[in-house]
């Protein structure tokens, strides 16, 4: 009965390090889903695009502005290849019921 009871606390232990872990990753997820959908809005709002064409045809230097939108798109990537890769992570860990 000893050895029973061992092995069930075992198995409590494994399952609530799972679960802990799952809550973790399940909080990392929406942090990245929040970047993607922050980083996007911020890119939308800015329309960095349509400011550097009227600048450059103003006859203003667009240096600054391209460079803003490069590092604003290069974050956007980091943000969806975070997000993409706790996605990953939740689909080959086998928990159920996840659907992406």
């Amino acid at each position: 009965m000893v050895r029973h009871g061992r092995a069930l606390l075992r198995d409590a232990d494994e399952y609530d390090r799972l679960a802990t872990r799952a809550d973790q990753v399940l909080r990392h997820l929406a942090l990245a889903e929040r970047h993607v959908e922050q980083g996007a809005a911020r890119l939308a709002r800015q329309q960095v695009l349509v400011l550097v064409s009227e600048l450059a045809r103003d006859g203003h230097d667009t240096t600054e502005a391209e460079k803003l939108l490069a590092n604003l798109e290069g974050l956007q990537v980091m943000h969806r290849a975070d997000r993409d890769s706790i996605l990953t992570t939740l689909q080959q860990s086998g928990m159920p019921n996840w659907t992406g």
